[in-house]
């Protein structure tokens, strides 16, 4: 719920930027949380207009893109996407192909995260709008230090010395993904620190 809430909101911050009937890319879907950000966005276009885009979802895994397609499904909007298996690093679509691309909590977590931003670029339109989403640290994520304290407080000295520091850390701070995404070509880049508050329901 909290990766998908912040996944939806991602595509909202940047929905009114998209072009009129927006071919827009999900890499590394997951669930569909994002993509059904996107398919609600194409059905109120189409409601207002008649016209509207299309959704790829994509994920390496069989088992996710099945189930962001169930997901999907439930929107009745089955003419407005399609959901198909890719590996982020290595995208089968042509050059060009997408007005939009995005990617939340995906390629930050890949073996080649330059692969993934590098194909992002490459599948989008000159012109065209990426948007992602990576943690914070721990020492800024609260979420993190209350799921992995309590993991490492009970591990054994040894053993926490010896765990590799994740490379995602790299990419953590504005500053690094900046750095890190301009390297491949992306330009005009704005970086905004999303805050969420997670409260217990009644």
């Amino acid at each position: 719920p909290c990766t998908g809430y912040i996944a939806q909101s991602l595509f909202c911050t940047v929905a009114g930027r998209l072009p009129a009937a927006a071919r827009i890319l999900e890499i590394a879907c997951g669930a569909g949380e994002l993509s059904r950000a996107a398919v609600l966005h194409c059905l109120e276009e189409r409601r207002a207009t008649g016209a509207c885009g299309r959704v790829v979802a994509t994920d390496f895994s069989p088992e996710m893109v099945a189930l962001a397609r169930k997901n999907l499904g439930a929107l009745g909007a089955g003419d407005l996407f399609g959901c198909e298996v890719h590996d982020g690093q290595a995208l089968g679509f042509e050059a060009a192909s997408f007005d939009a691309a995005f990617s939340a909590f995906g390629i930050f977590l890949f073996p080649d995260r330059n692969a993934g931003w590098r194909e992002a670029a490459r599948v989008l339109r000159p012109g065209g709008l990426f948007a992602t989403a990576v943690w914070r640290g721990p020492e800024h994520n609260a979420l993190a230090r209350l799921q992995m304290g309590p993991v490492m407080a009970v591990l054994p000295e040894r053993i926490r010395e010896a765990l590799p520091r994740p490379g995602w850390l790299d990419i953590a701070s504005p500053e690094g993904l900046s750095k890190e995404i301009s390297a491949a070509s992306f330009v005009d880049l704005e970086v905004t620190v999303f805050d969420a508050a997670l409260k217990r329901a009644g």
